[in-house]
């Protein structure tokens, strides 16, 4: 019965040194790691600011909750000098937040040099 347990015991731990790490605590933002590189409109909107000469597509995007879900607030002047903003979901669908308007803290692209 000790030969037993000894060897369970050393099999779980070569088992467990062995196995890859299991990261179940990655911050995933829409179900994907990098939201900028991953969700098709926010890499197009990311690449058409990055490309941009007229500057319509110079401002911020910031990366917020809203409720218990992601949410996007965009932020992009417009070639009339007036700025344009708005809350997207995962999918890229504007909408205004029912509940209070969550602080804008959390920024994750930026091409001002302001």
């Amino acid at each position: 019965m000790q030969m037993r347990n000894f060897l369970i015991i050393s099999l779980t731990l070569v088992l467990s040194f062995s196995c890859k790490k299991n990261d179940n605590n990655e911050k995933l933002t829409c179900g994907v790691k990098n939201p900028l590189e991953e969700l098709e409109w926010l890499k197009e909107l990311v690449q058409k600011a990055d490309n941009d000469t007229t500057g319509h597509y110079m401002g911020t995007i910031y990366l917020e909750k809203v409720g218990d879900e992601d949410a996007f607030f965009v932020e992009m002047a417009m070639g009339s000098g007036a700025i344009m903003g708005g809350w997207y979901d995962c999918y890229g669908n504007l909408f205004h937040p029912d509940e209070e308007i969550p602080k804008r803290d959390s920024i994750i692209y930026k091409n001002t040099p302001f």
